[in-house]
């Protein structure tokens, strides 16, 4: 679990450093003094800040050889051209309602039929007369007068995964007593009497080189399940399956429970529990 909060007051003093650094000037490793000054421009309406987000957010993808995903993709008005759900990911700075609260297909703008598994452009919500159909109205007209095309359409989406794939490509886990928890879940079955939980508190990095009960683990990003019934699922219910690393199948600690006890080779975890909710 991250605090994106911390993540954001971070970016931001590596923002001001940079500035400071650089005579008051943005610098990338990818785009050219043009490209830069061209966010910078009335229509875009961004705040210095702002470019800076899209710049290290364009600059990461780069640096991992990434050249065909763009932050843009689908995005209609200039408004957010580069202030979107694209760029934000990034940062983990995602309005929190959008994660828990808003449904995917009204955020993206989209309608899924079920027949031939096709998608609509946009969404046409008024011919809907179900208990269900009207909450989604709800959701549609919330996110045009609240977030214009801040979440783009249906290809924004499809981007938005992609992106999830890249950032979260490798994750740790911990294996402990014969499950694999994230540290959340982690947190709620350790045995908190035992003398390495006394000594080290919830430091799971050092509990997992103190207790032989506790591994730590890299898994890698497999697939995200695409929802049944993406009308009514939130981003933060997008489920994505990891599996195990060989490296981490190679861990002697491991290994040695392993003759004990049965492991999860692969673990299941929603959107959400990358974020604080």
């Amino acid at each position: 679990m991250i605090n994106t909060n911390i993540i954001i007051r971070n970016a931001y003093q590596e923002y001001l450093n940079e500035l400071k650094l650089n005579n008051n000037t943005l610098q990338s490793e990818y785009l050219n003094d043009q490209e830069i000054q061209n966010l910078e421009q009335p229509e875009y309406n961004l705040t210095k800040f702002e470019v800076y987000k899209y710049i290290k957010s364009i600059d990461y993808l780069r640096s991992k050889g990434i050249k065909w995903i763009t932050l843009t993709e689908g995005i209609t008005s200039n408004e957010n051209k580069y202030n979107n759900v694209l760029t934000d990911l990034y940062y983990q700075n995602i309005p929190k309602e959008a994660l828990f609260k808003l449904f995917i297909s009204s955020l993206f703008n989209f309608e899924m039929n079920r027949v031939n598994k096709s998608f609509k452009f946009p969404v046409q919500i008024s011919r809907h007369r179900h208990k269900e159909w009207s909450s989604i109205l709800i959701n549609a007209n919330y996110i045009k007068t609240n977030y214009g095309s801040y979440f783009g359409n249906y290809s924004t989406y499809e981007t938005f995964k992609e992106l999830l794939k890249i950032y979260l490509d490798e994750i740790w886990l911990y294996y402990y007593k014969g499950s694999v928890y994230n540290e959340k879940e982690l947190s709620n079955v350790y045995d908190k009497t035992t003398d390495y939980y006394n000594s080290y508190a919830s430091n799971w990095y050092i509990l997992s080189h103190e207790d032989p009960n506790l591994v730590k683990l890299k898994y890698r990003f497999l697939y995200i399940m695409e929802p049944e019934i993406i009308e009514i699922t939130s981003l933060g219910d997008l489920k994505i399956v990891f599996t195990i690393t060989k490296e981490s199948e190679q861990n002697p600690k491991f290994k040695i429970l392993d003759k004990k006890e049965n492991i999860l080779w692969s673990k299941r975890l929603n959107l959400s529990d990358f974020w604080l909710s």
